[in-house]
């Protein structure tokens, strides 16, 4: 027999539950103080008022709060009370006690684009751009005052004349190879994809060349255009136009293309372009 830890009583160590023999070595109480099935791992001869009397247990769930806002009164689970002692009917309520003297996204110092002050948004003004006067006076059409910081911008070239896409052609030629590299559009590209890009520009400045078969084994389906002097070898000071100039572009196949850029073959060995135009 086994002796209860709260209560003193005698129990025996195995019993026949459900039509099977288990052993209750494990237990310390006996089956009044913490009957079968209640999974109670709490020490009971601590506590000797832990199991009250059945009749004045009363399974009580809901409590009635009190708002600390409002003081309305509403209805919460018993788990959610806590320690605290501060309850609220709603998100708004708490909002106005919790949330006192709390910036939860401050506004930013803005520089107006238009005018130069600083400024901030917020209520109905949203703009990232100008401040809520600047606004106003764009909204009724009135002229942009002159900005404080004035912007130092290179002086732009004079256009050639000629057709848009002629005078943007001559600007692309007459560029240096130094000022090329400096383009915010190329900065921060790599090497090859210049020279690449570079490259690309002799086909749609030479279309001609394009139509010639290859000068060295006359192969006509599919013409490269190889470049004498390689881009390697051209300085910062050169222009765009001397590197894709129709003298020193050569009309080869792929093969002789290969060749001649890996020194198979010479440029002695290739016979000059012919100015009759063969049709692809």
């Amino acid at each position: 027999m086994k002796i209860c830890a709260k209560c003193s009583a005698q129990f025996p160590k195995s019993m026949t539950i459900n039509g099977k023999c288990q052993s209750l070595n494990g237990r310390k109480y006996c089956f009044t103080c913490s009957p079968l099935g209640s999974r109670n791992s709490i020490k009971l001869e601590t506590k000797p008022d832990f199991f009250p009397d059945p009749a004045r247990l009363v399974p009580t769930r809901n409590v009635e709060l009190q708002c600390s806002y409002c003081s309305k009164t509403f209805i919460r689970k018993k788990f959610e009370v806590n320690e605290s002692g501060k309850y609220f009917c709603s998100r708004k309520c708490a909002a106005h006690i919790t949330g006192v003297g709390r910036v939860t996204n401050p506004a930013k110092d803005r520089v107006c684009k238009r005018c130069g002050i600083i400024y901030k948004r917020g209520g109905s003004h949203r703009t990232l751009v100008a401040c809520q006067n600047c606004t106003i006076l764009n909204k009724q059409g009135v002229k942009r005052p002159p900005s404080k910081a004035k912007k130092t911008a290179s002086p732009r070239k004079k256009l050639p004349p000629g057709t848009v896409h002629e005078r943007r052609t001559a600007l692309s030629k007459a560029r240096t190879l130094g000022e090329y590299h400096a383009m915010l559009s190329v900065a921060g590209k790599h090497d090859s994809w210049k020279n690449a890009h570079i490259r690309g520009f002799a086909r749609s400045w030479n279309p001609d060349i394009c139509n010639h078969p290859c000068q060295s084994c006359g192969y006509s389906k599919h013409v490269e255009l190889a470049h004498v002097k390689p881009l390697r070898d051209f300085g910062p000071t050169d222009t765009l136009g001397d590197i894709n100039s129709s003298s020193n572009l050569l009309a080869l196949c792929r093969n002789c293309h290969w060749e001649f850029d890996n020194d198979l073959l010479l440029l002695a060995d290739i016979p000059e372009r012919s100015e009759i135009n063969i049709s692809k």
